[in-house]
């Protein structure tokens, strides 16, 4: 007959695992030296039992926000980091930045064990996500912020970027403009395609024609600094090229700005000349000159979420789903855009 479950011990499981003590301690305690596979056994075994170590935990869980943007100073992972920062309950889980880079592949998987973290919360995800779906396989909680994920056992928070943009269309459309740019960032994540579809199907819709040189694609993000000189540039060149634009949509804030300031040094006025529409509502756009009309993206939402889920994960031994969830968006109006006016 087998013995209860709060019987089991470490060396009870090790027997029935087929393994020394020592691995089911570094499984226990997020080590090193265990690989994916084994380490999915045990977990799974673990679970079985709903074990429980019979000794004080030697750390609080460490979660690791690894983000690949490769900017620190964006006002996206500010805005998602201080959110997580603030969530935590009684600075019990300590919080770490971990910047990676898109062809890392495995070894971020390997800094994640070698450094003892307990869950990871990704930020601009690579388009190889394999390294945290096997994690995930061993128990280990990843959480995906603005990239979905179809995979079970991981967790995604995502914002409704695509409705969100394709209301700000609508909304361009009903204050009569047709002849509507469009501004994004070069090789976008998922989230950004979205907002372009959203802004291509509501043309769509209202049966008006897309022209392609209405779309512009800038390079890469700017790191940061604002205005961005590459949208400052790109407005200039959009206009002068496509004078009949009379509104003008952009992938984020930043990208916004420095359209604005563009217009602006150009002689024309917004939004009498010139609608602007952003996207991310970040802190400061409501002082813009003028401040900004934009779509609001809950980023701090998503962090908040993606940690309590963890931290609920963690706290229940894997018991509790981690969520795979889409927040909303919606359109704050602002002075950046208005009814067209006749030309």
């Amino acid at each position: 007959m087998r013995k209860k479950s709060d019987k089991i011990s470490i060396s009870t499981l090790a027997k029935e695992a087929g393994v020394s003590v020592a691995t089911i301690s570094r499984v226990l305690n997020q080590r090193t030296g265990v690989s994916e596979e084994l380490r999915c056994r045990i977990s799974a075994l673990l679970r079985k039992h709903q074990f429980k170590a019979n000794y004080p935990a030697p750390r609080s869980p460490k979660i690791a926000i690894v983000n690949y943007s490769g900017d620190m100073m964006s006002v996206y992972i500010n805005k998602i980091v201080n959110a997580i920062n603030n969530s935590i309950p009684n600075n019990d889980v300590e919080i770490s930045v971990l910047m990676a880079q898109d062809n890392e592949g495995n070894d971020i998987k390997e800094r994640l064990r070698d450094q003892q973290y307990s869950g990871a919360i990704i930020l601009l995800a690579p388009e190889n996500k394999e390294p945290y779906l096997e994690l995930s396989k061993s128990g280990f909680p990843v959480i995906f912020i603005d990239d979905s994920v179809s995979f079970e056992g991981v967790g995604f928070v995502e914002c409704d970027s695509y409705t969100g943009s394709r209301d700000a269309a609508k909304y361009l459309i009903e204050l009569g403009h047709k002849n509507i740019g469009y501004l994004h960032y070069h090789n976008p994540k998922l989230s950004h395609i979205q907002r372009i579809n959203g802004y291509r199907n509501a043309l769509k819709d209202a049966g008006i024609e897309i022209n392609p040189d209405y779309i512009v694609s800038l390079e890469s993000k700017a790191n940061g600094h604002i205005p961005d000189k590459r949208a400052y540039d790109a407005i200039l060149k959009l206009l002068k090229r496509n004078p009949e634009i009379t509104a003008v949509m952009t992938s984020d804030d930043t990208i916004a700005h420095g359209a604005i300031c563009a217009i602006v040094k150009s002689g024309r006025r917004i939004p009498d000349d010139i609608s602007i529409i952003g996207f991310g509502n970040n802190p400061g756009v409501e002082f813009y000159n003028p401040p900004l009309t934009t779509i609001d993206h809950p980023s701090d939402e998503e962090g908040k979420i993606a940690i309590n889920s963890i931290i609920k994960y963690l706290t229940s031994h894997g018991e509790t789903r981690l969520p795979q969830e889409i927040v909303d968006t919606h359109l704050v109006i602002r002075s950046t855009t208005a009814k067209v006016r006749n030309k």
